[in-house]
Parts: structure tokens; sequence; C-alpha cells
């Protein structure tokens, strides 16, 4: 998204207070400098940690754009604080340091976004945008959906996919994997299956709405990625999950997409289980079915025998309640799938 795009899509709504904590004056000076051109942007500044919690404690923030390390009191130090005493401040993290496992590593300690240094100031731009946008739309999701994690009303399901398509900077345009998958929720089980797990659309709707900047460059590589960079984009999960916390309090949502990418670690074993475990399990195989089905930097797009072979050959092993629907509804969910990724319109599999 280019600076001006994002600005044309957050000018209007009601400005985000931005920290900026960083222990170089004249850093300090370029990005205030830079903010103050922000229309949908308020800024204060300070040198280190220890003034950024002091200002935080006493000032409503919604944003601190914060070095990694500073003197007194590091990022990593704040951020562990700021859980301890639920503080509100998305954070995004700077650092000379730019390789993934950096971000990686502040990603999983708390932070939704890391941004290099030197910035890139149409960057740290979209980065503002993103926290904008997304934190007026939690904000609003938490009043549509229930404490269970459901929508809580029949219309109120039915609004949710609408909300998030039509959410402000586009929720929806730029996670149309996020609305295929749930989209798929509707094609590999009944119609009465897939109302009884309740939370499980919503989840899938949601699965990428703690993508950070990394995440977005990463996945639009045209290569295979090596682990540090995987374990970057596999934060999303986590980076998304305490978002909804935040939203959703006691939702089941926030569980189902914080152990989506995992999911095979408890599909394998059998018993009845609960039914967070069982929508993560199917969250996590239809989210690899869109993979599977779906062009890639790296690659075109399987078959659909192909991609048949690969899913039992790499999920084989999960619940047959789980991978069951899926397979022997294969041809079917893969026609509903291109039908999705052409843009046709869309009825449920039968």
């Amino acid at each position: 998204m280019s600076a001006i795009a994002a600005r044309a899509l957050v000018e209007s709504a009601e400005p985000i207070h931005v920290l900026v904590a960083d222990d170089e004056p004249m850093l300090r000076g370029i990005i205030a400098e830079f903010l103050d051109s922000l229309a949908f942007v308020t800024h204060a500044e300070v040198a280190d940690g220890a003034e950024a919690l002091a200002y935080i404690r006493a000032h409503p923030v919604d944003c601190l754009l914060s070095d990694i390390r500073m003197p007194r009191m590091d990022l990593r130090a704040v951020l562990a604080v700021l859980r301890e005493e639920d503080l509100p401040p998305a954070v995004i993290a700077t650092s000379g340091y730019s390789d993934p496992a950096t971000a990686a590593e502040i990603l999983r300690q708390g932070a939704v976004d890391f941004l290099a240094k030197p910035l890139d100031l149409d960057r740290l731009e979209g980065a503002l945008a993103w926290v904008a946008r997304r934190g007026r739309f939690l904000a609003g999701l938490a009043g549509q959906v229930s404490n269970g994690g459901r929508p809580a009303t029949k219309a109120a399901q039915r609004v949710l996919p609408e909300a998030f398509l039509e959410a402000p900077g586009g929720l929806g345009e730029r996670f149309r994997h996020a609305e295929r998958t749930a989209r798929l929720v509707e094609a590999a089980f009944d119609a009465d299956e897939a109302r009884a797990l309740g939370g499980l659309r919503c989840a899938a709707l949601l699965h990428e709405i703690g993508a950070s900047s990394q995440y977005l460059d990463l996945i639009a590589a045209p290569r295979s990625l090596h682990g540090a960079e995987l374990a970057c984009v596999r934060c999303h999960a986590q980076v998304g999950a305490r978002l909804l916390k935040t939203a959703l309090g006691a939702s089941a949502v926030p569980s189902v997409v914080e152990g989506h990418l995992d999911w095979m670690r408890s599909a394998s074993r059998e018993g009845s289980g609960e039914e967070v475990e069982v929508a993560t399990q199917r969250l996590g195989a239809l989210n690899a079915v869109d993979a599977l089905l779906s062009p890639r930097a790296d690659r075109p797009p399987l078959g659909v025998a192909a991609a048949r072979k690969a899913f039992e050959a790499t999920h084989g092993e999960a619940r047959p309640c789980v991978l069951g629907p899926i397979l022997d509804r294969w041809n079917a969910i893969a026609e509903f799938h291109a039908d999705l990724m052409e843009g046709l319109p869309m009825g449920a599999a039968e």
C-alpha cells in the first residue's frame, strides 16, 4: 500500500496517539517531523524505556514506536511490564539489527510489528495506518461476538463477514486467504455442523489479524523461506491471539487462532476432545488446504490430485473427524476453491 493510499484510508478517523521512544535525539526529531505530516497521528517523544513507561502510565497511548536497544530500560523490559500490567499500546519495534530472527524474537515478546533502521518512512506510515485500522476493527468486533466466540445473533453471524470485508482499510482485501479459509468451512462441513462449531468461521476470518510488515514481505518472497524467516511468519498467530484476547476477552476465538499453525500436535491424539481443540484442528487443516490449492510467490497452485496427495502425506495422521469431511468432499472443495479464486458467485459445496 502506498503512503498516499494509507493516508486516505485513515485520515478521516480519530487520530491515534503515538509515543516515540529512542535514545538518538536526531532520529527522534526526524520521526517527529514526519509524524507531524500525518493527519491520523498525534505524538510525543521520550528518550528511553523508563520514560516511555512513565508516559504510558500517565497518558492514553495507542501505539509505542520504540527502538529495541535503549539505556536504562530496553524494549524487551518494557514489553514485559506492559504484559504484566496489561497496558494497552500496540508496539512497533525498530532496530538496526534487521534479520528475521530479531524480528521473530521481539514479535514473540509482544510487539505487533518490526521496522528496520534506517527507517523507510513510507513503511512507517503503512505500519501506523495498519495499527489504526486494525484497532478500530477490533474495537467494533467485540460488540458483534458473544463471550463464547460465536456471533451473538443470527444477524451478527451474517454481519461479521461483511464487517471484515468492509472494514476501514479493507481488511478483507489484505487477507483474501483468510476470507477463502472461512468460506471453506462452509464447503467442508455441512451447515448444521458448521454452525455448531461456533467460533470456527470467525477464527478463520481473523487468523491473519496479527500479520506484520515482515509477514507480508516474507510471504511475497519468490523462494522457499529458511528457518528464521518461517519463525517470523509464524508469529502472526501469537500476535493475532494477543490482539483478539484484548478485543474479545474470554472468547474461544483467540485460542483457535493461536493454535491453528500447530494443529497437528493435538490432531493426532484420539479422544473426544473439546470444541475449541476440534475447531483449532479444522482451521489448521483448512488453512493448509487453501495454501495447497492457491498460488504462492515461490510456486504455482498444485493441481487437485497433487494437492490431495500432498495434504494426505503431511496430515494423514490427523483425527478422522478432522480429515474425514475434507477428504470425502475433496473434489467439491477444490471446485469451490477454484470459484473463490475466480471471484465467481459463491455457494456452499455439495
